[in-house]
């Protein structure tokens, strides 16, 4: 059912229009003339416009023109008696899609308003499968992030990851897709979302890995193997879940592990039943370099989470300003950033170490704002503003996709004079916007009400508000 707006100052006509509409299943609204048509439109946002060309107050070609200028995505399908009317050319240079003319045929009137309807909500659907998928991707890259972490800490080693491209396919196709002998970790969705992930390995790496973490301590066997592979699979994709369940403030539940193959995963998401259709499975072929080892592991994911949405979505080239008393919402906005696979700096007066363990990032760059001489990696300890720009600056130069956090400005403003401050922090906005980075402060509402911020170029947020 689409919504269906009627703009015909003809009681008759709107009349016709209107029954033709609801016959076809649709919700039905009417306006008698451009001014009210205009109106609705952006009370009611519909899918499809019917509009009149004719009409008192303000003609259809008019309002055709104030609705696409606000709103360009708008379907409106002219009504007309003329099909020699310049107008109506004129109506769909200003973005109409079609038009229908008098007297109506009703199956003409339905043939062309349904193909107008399914183009609208088909380019709707696609738009939204392409923004799941994007989503879905830039969350598994950011759980697999974490989880090369969580191994890097059980195995002691360096890990890291090449990651190529997540690929979509059918469930039917992942053992053509993995190619090769393998043994794996598999976890079943439990509660409120289904589906299943799993964590694959070519049996030669998986002895390599074995041999590797094992130090020629036991005989190497299958099952020797696989023991060793499932706990490191239990321990990466425990990780990767609980980054799923962080960045999209859900809870996601699993059952016991089990082993598989490039076989048996086939079996066991086919046995899967989802309440709503799922197609595709989403599955990563990564080339892991765990110290001298060069490794091939193949994550699968199939599940009904529609990752739409995140918990926080700040954007890029955007300054946002939080008004709290402490910075308790700006941390924990700057932490899920981070998780999600933005770069961060911080600036505070809080200790290095402080911070670095409340953010669970052992080497966050951070400016700490004092005026000891202290050596800490990774961290500029300064109040100098012409230092502390300079850094920034140099920082943003090294690096894309960057978060700065300031936790609070009240030990600037009482060692400087407000116009410094204010000319610094204007400064840094400018720098982030041109930088294509993303500036977050937190401030007391004291220097909003002191007007030593100037709220122009900010996004400003409650710290109760969701963003």
């Amino acid at each position: 059912m689409a919504e269906v707006l009627v703009v015909e100052d003809t009681i008759l006509t709107r009349t016709i229009l209107s029954d033709i509409m609801k016959e076809n299943g649709h919700h039905v609204s009417e306006a008698v003339d451009g001014n009210d048509g205009v109106k609705k439109y952006f009370e009611i946002r519909p899918d499809l416009v019917l509009m009149d060309l004719l009409m008192p107050e303000k003609d259809g070609l008019t309002a055709i023109k104030e609705i696409m200028a606000r709103d360009p995505n708008a379907t409106i399908i002219v009504c007309t008696a003329d099909l020699q009317d310049a107008r109506m050319f004129e109506a769909i240079e200003a973005g109409a899609c079609e038009y229908i003319t008098k007297p109506f045929d009703n199956e003409m009137v339905s043939i062309v308003t349904e193909k107008c309807i399914k183009s609208n909500v088909l380019e709707e659907m696609q738009q939204e499968v392409i923004t799941a998928r994007t989503i879905m991707k830039d969350l598994i890259k950011n759980g697999i992030k974490g989880s090369i972490q969580a191994l890097s800490k059980m195995t002691n080693k360096t890990v890291k990851v090449s990651i190529p491209d997540v690929s979509v396919i059918p469930p039917s196709d992942i053992t053509d897709y993995i190619n090769t002998d393998c043994i794996g970790v598999y976890y079943n969705f439990i509660g409120g979302n289904k589906g299943c992930v799993s964590l694959l390995i070519n049996k030669q790496d998986a002895f390599e890995i074995t041999k590797e973490l094992m130090q020629h301590n036991t005989t190497i066997d299958n099952e020797v193997m696989q023991s060793v592979f499932s706990e490191i699979g239990n321990i990466y994709i425990n990780s990767l879940i609980n980054t799923f369940s962080e960045l999209l403030d859900i809870s996601i539940s699993f059952g016991i592990p089990k082993n598989v193959d490039q076989n048996t995963i086939v079996e066991k998401v086919s046995d899967i039943m989802f309440e709503q259709q799922v197609s595709h499975a989403y599955i990563v072929k990564g080339i892991y370099f765990i110290d001298s080892l060069k490794i091939c592991m193949y994550l699968v994911i199939y599940t009904d989470i529609r990752a739409t949405t995140y918990k926080y979505n700040l954007q890029s080239a955007t300054n946002y300003l939080i008004i709290e008393p402490t910075a308790v919402k700006g941390f924990e906005v700057f932490r899920y950033m981070i998780k999600r696979g933005f770069k961060g700096i911080c600036m505070s007066k809080k200790h290095p170490k402080e911070i670095r363990k409340a953010m669970k990032e052992d080497h966050l760059p951070l400016i700490w704002l004092t005026n000891e001489s202290i050596d800490i990696p990774n961290c500029v300890c300064t109040t100098n503003l012409l230092k502390i720009g300079m850094t920034i600056q140099s920082y943003y130069n090294k690096a894309n996709n960057i978060i700065l956090f300031i936790d609070d400005l009240k030990y600037l403003v009482d060692t400087k004079s407000f116009g410094i401050v204010n000319g610094f922090i204007e400064e840094i906005k400018m720098s982030s916007i041109q930088n294509n980075n993303i500036l977050l402060i937190s401030c007391d509402i004291d220097l909003i009400e002191k007007e030593i911020i100037n709220q122009k170029d900010f996004e400003i947020i409650k710290p109760t508000a969701e963003l």
